[in-house]
């Protein structure tokens, strides 16, 4: 599909509420000529949505290409190497001064993926008057929202063709879901959803708008429907008469089916393991964009008293802190699927690291790790950083406590009583980049994780380093238990290591 709306209609329909309201009383037939011609920019963009659906119902009565799936990604089981075991140090005496220079370490880097453009509408969505509103409730981690639609003007199926599907498709853009997808759009923005969480409240919306078991095809439909308005690169599929919706991620997903289509993979979030095949349609919409994986979000649930746990360092006695965090936001981080970026499975690190603490944990916590660093100089507030998460947590190993490897996000190390060398150094590089804002790289040696911190070159600090991009950045182990920065463990092949940039 090709379609162009005019230039100058795009940059005034950006600027007309600051032009607007910038005008003087004095100005009528003026305001009244701009708000004839706003008029017909709004009409031209409704114009512009419209005929781009009505394209896409028409490429969905077109015959939909039967292929075959790939079977999901295994989550990649550690190389067989013994775990590295948890390490003290000897206490230094007295406080620590910087190290002299120590090692360069040899690593390979893994590249920075670019990151991908936000999934959008391909247009303003227009709100439909009604005269009496009707409303679908959803309830998603402790989120309570009402979305205008009034699901007994829902259309439904009579099958699942080609020409039942574009009917419904065509149905479903005549304005009746204008205004649910507007609250759909308010409410990610309201509770800054990332892209995943966007998807799964969207799922729980269809269910709203087509709650009766047997409409399962008209909820996997208005699933995809909504999507797509939002803007995110999906596909819709076919088999034994049960719809299914293919989402496009710019990472690879561990344990969910997927089709190549035009180079690209499309995972089926139904995430039914049985279906190999599918009978999958070639209708896109213009600017549509792959589901970011990255959960750079807040993701604002609703409040549910989970863990409260008292955190203390062993170096700095002050460094004490009670947290209590959010059930919601860890039941989500739980169902969270692993991802990776296509170069490297490693990267899937990167991932967690990028994920910031909710706001209550960081009222809870940031304030006595910010008292206890106040006035130190900045090695000396990493070195306060690196005690704190290597003292104030108890060592647990993955295959024991969950079966098998199990990362965790920076809350969930805070959330749950045992953490290992991974979730160590995931919490303490976000504690780095918040608190004292250097730039933290992670570095994997098969069977542990480390850290690396690039400090400023006015900063002397000694000991064992990376070089990345021509910038040092000096080791931080969160695991090798009193260590200062700079400081290796013992035994490390550090032949087989690989850094991977938080940022």
């Amino acid at each position: 599909m090709n379609h162009t709306l005019r230039p100058a209609a795009v940059a005034l329909m950006l600027l007309l509420p600051a032009w607007g309201n910038a005008q003087n009383d004095k100005q009528d037939d003026f305001r009244k000529s701009f708000a004839d011609f706003r008029r017909e920019i709004q009409e031209e963009y409704n114009n512009f949505l419209g005929e781009i659906n009505k394209e896409y119902a028409d490429f969905l009565k077109e015959a939909w290409k039967d292929m075959p799936g790939h079977k999901p990604l295994p989550e990649p089981k550690p190389i067989k190497e013994d775990p590295v075991v948890p390490i003290v140090a000897p206490e230094p005496t007295p406080r620590p001064q910087p190290l002299p220079d120590g090692n360069r370490i040899p690593v390979k880097v893994q590249p920075t993926p670019k990151p991908e453009p936000a999934p959008a509408p391909p247009a303003p969505i227009r709100e439909v008057p009604q005269p009496v509103v009707r409303y679908v409730k959803v309830h998603y981690f402790g989120i309570e929202a009402s979305l205008r639609c009034d699901a007994s003007q829902l259309p439904h199926l009579g099958g699942v063709s080609e020409q039942e599907v574009s009917r419904l498709w065509q149905t479903l853009c005549d304005g009746r879901t204008n205004n649910l997808l507007s609250d759909c759009l308010r409410t990610r923005t309201d509770h800054d959803l990332c892209d995943w969480a966007y998807v799964q409240l969207l799922r729980e919306v269809a269910a709203a708008c087509y709650p009766a078991a047997s409409l399962v095809n008209e909820r996997t439909a208005m699933h995809m429907f909504l999507l797509a308005q939002s803007g995110f690169r999906v596909r819709m599929g076919r088999t034994d008469g049960r719809l299914y919706t293919l989402l496009a991620t710019d990472s690879r997903l561990f344990k969910y089916s997927y089709w190549t289509i035009d180079n690209r993979e499309y995972y089926l979030i139904d995430n039914e393991a049985s279906v190999n095949r599918l009978y999958i349609s070639s209708a896109t919409l213009p600017g549509e964009q792959a589901a970011r994986m990255v959960n750079a979000q807040h993701n604002l649930f609703g409040s549910h008293t989970g863990t409260r746990r008292t955190l203390q360092s062993k170096r700095y006695p002050e460094v004490q802190a009670t947290i209590e965090t959010n059930q919601n936001l860890i039941d989500f981080f739980n169902r969270y699927p692993r991802s990776y970026a296509a170069v490297d499975y490693k990267t899937v690190w990167r991932y967690y690291a990028l994920t910031p603490l909710s706001e209550p944990v960081r009222r809870s916590l940031y304030p006595t790790l910010q008292k206890a660093i106040d006035g130190k100089g900045t090695l000396e507030k990493v070195e306060v950083l690196l005690n704190f998460v290597q003292t104030a947590f108890v060592y647990g190993y993955d295959d024991s406590i969950w079966g098998g490897d199990r990362p965790f996000f920076a809350e969930e190390t805070l959330h749950y009583p045992y953490s290992d060398c991974e979730d160590r150094a995931i919490l303490f590089s976000r504690l780095v980049r918040d608190l004292v804002q250097l730039d933290v790289a992670l570095i994997y040696h098969p069977g542990h994780l480390y850290a690396a911190v690039r400090f400023p070159s006015s900063v002397s600090v000694g000991g064992d380093y990376i070089v990345v991009d021509g910038a040092r950045y000096t080791i931080a182990d969160p695991t090798y238990i009193g260590a200062r920065v700079g400081m290796t463990m013992p035994k490390m092949d550090n032949s087989k290591a690989t850094a991977i940039l938080v940022r």
